[in-house]
């Protein structure tokens, strides 16, 4: 499994693990890892749904 995508998915666990965790625009970081993992899946896959920019 390449290293982004376990280093995003241990950015988005931390959500969960630390529920009380003080972080400016919580959902906003959670929204663009998620988009993130999608985007590394689409590409190690071969295929892309979207591009996202933020």
């Amino acid at each position: 499994m390449p290293i982004e995508l376990v280093q995003t998915i241990n950015e988005i666990v931390k959500y969960g693990i630390e529920p009380n965790l003080a972080v400016i625009d919580r959902d906003k970081l959670l929204e663009k890892n998620l988009v993130k993992i999608i985007s590394l899946r689409n590409c190690y896959s071969g295929k892309r749904i979207a591009t996202v920019i933020f």
